[in-house]
């Protein structure tokens, strides 16, 4: 019995790492009942106070309910001047 629920254990495991290797292009950090307009415009201002810097902006797979951000910092700036290949 006891092998029987050590072999489940490893198979659910194993069946989790699989799935952690899926590629994510990226992560669904809110819904909201707002606009998107709204709630963009919101998280520019946050990103922008907070010192980020939006590089683009976009909807991802063509999807007008979904919007995407690249930003960038000074720090991340900072820490890749110097940096070749």
């Amino acid at each position: 019995m006891k092998f029987i629920k050590a072999l489940i254990i490893l198979i659910s495991l194993s069946v989790n790492n699989l799935n952690a290797q899926t590629f994510k292009p990226y992560i669904l950090a809110a819904t909201s009942d707002e606009s998107l307009t709204e709630i963009s415009d919101i998280v520019k201002t946050n990103m922008t106070e907070s010192g980020l810097e939006i590089i683009k902006e976009y909807s991802p797979v063509n999807d007008s309910n979904r919007m995407t951000f690249v930003i960038t910092s000074v720090e991340l700036k900072d820490a890749l001047k110097g940096y070749t290949q």
